[in-house]
């Protein structure tokens, strides 16, 4: 094991295969139960950050004026442009790496996870990966025996579950499409090379039938345990993101509906 993997495994994985263990004892075996806790245990930890990747879209077109003005300023010094790019971010809280913060962080424990419940279908996680003061209380549930790994009736140390995979696959639409909701459309201006400022709005629909494909891809390929999680964490978000904007939701989506029957209703008359 060389230095980073033996870190990565001390600081990660060990760590969630214990905070598995915790819930298992406490839900007395129940793997369903205890990913769905583990879950919620990370999406509360990472919550500020969440909230913070969810107004980073707003922040970046509320600061694209100053932006423009440091272009068309430096447009002829590089680093100095490059430098005061990077401290306007970092002063109006738009700093790139905070926005997908929380994404950085859940990858190791996803990671992690995948290994956990690999090892617990293969039956071989060790119990010297338990720390000391947990092994008398919930070593046992190393032992797949000893855990109700049946949840709902999916098996969560199986792949290819069609159910988990529809409800994620359905999830990440809604929430990507309530991101799409509430970006703010980006004013129509020049760069300092003359071209227009491409919307990126425009593209967010195709992108998000791509992700919808490949997570629900992905679910499906992989153990119903690693689907489960992906799905308590997605439903988290959707519940995050609809409290975060609970405000704007509901007048986006009766301007939505508003437009639809608009829409119906001008290909009526056109019809007659």
């Amino acid at each position: 094991m060389n230095r980073f993997t033996l870190i990565f495994h001390e600081l990660i994985t060990r760590p969630i295969v214990n905070i598995l263990v915790l819930f298992l004892a406490l839900t007395s075996g129940n793997l369903g139960l205890s990913i769905i806790f583990l879950t919620l245990a990370v999406r509360a930890v990472l919550f500020s950050t969440t909230a913070s990747a969810n107004t980073m879209g707003k922040h970046m077109t509320d600061i694209w004026p100053k932006m423009q003005e440091i272009q068309e300023k430096y447009k002829d010094d590089q680093d100095k442009l490059a430098k005061e790019t990077m401290k306007l971010l970092k002063t109006q809280w738009a700093w790139p790496l905070k926005g997908c913060l929380g994404l950085l962080l859940q990858i190791p424990v996803f990671i992690s996870l995948i290994r956990v419940v690999q090892w617990l279908a293969d039956k071989t996680l060790p119990t010297s990966h338990v720390y000391s003061f947990l092994t008398q209380w919930g070593a046992q549930y190393l032992d797949v025996s000893q855990i109700q790994h049946i949840f709902l009736g999916i098996d969560l140390l199986q792949p290819n579950n069609i159910i988990l995979a529809v409800i994620a696959g359905v999830l990440i639409f809604v929430q990507t499409t309530m991101t799409t909701w509430v970006q703010p459309k980006a004013a129509s201006q020049a760069m300092p090379n003359g071209q227009a400022m491409p919307d990126m709005t425009k593209m967010m629909p195709v992108m998000n039938i791509v992700m919808v494909f490949m997570m629900w891809s992905f679910v499906y390929s992989t153990k119903a345990g690693v689907g489960l999680y992906i799905l308590t964490s997605t439903l988290f978000g959707v519940l995050q993101f609809s409290r975060q904007y609970r405000q704007v939701l509901p007048i986006k989506i009766r301007a939505l509906f508003a437009k639809k029957k608009k829409k119906g209703e001008v290909e009526v008359l056109s019809s007659k």
